[in-house]
């Protein structure tokens, strides 16, 4: 019975690991290639920021601009509406 329960919990977390891997294996290294196509300066420091960003550089800078602008309210009210329901659940 036990077993009944979690078996689609088990599959999905199986399922989801295998695509993160495949992601992982193919997508991440051809985003990389693509980010540093032209190479990198000889003699450039690491931290030159005189160049403009690429195009993949400038959406993931905005990206990550509009995951970190999530207020704390807004954060605290979704862990209260999580803590409600899980106390309502009777667990």
């Amino acid at each position: 019975m036990v077993g009944q329960l979690f078996l689609p919990f088990a599959l999905t977390i199986v399922f989801s690991l295998l695509a993160s891997l495949l992601v992982a294996i193919t997508v991440v290294p051809m985003l990389a290639h693509q980010m540093f196509k032209r190479g990198l300066k000889a003699g450039a420091k690491n931290h030159d920021h005189d160049e403009k960003p690429g195009y993949l550089a400038r959406k993931y800078r905005g990206f990550l601009r509009s995951a970190l602008n999530i207020k704390s309210s807004r954060l605290s009210s979704r862990s209260h509406c999580w803590a409600a329901a899980w106390r309502l659940s009777g667990k």
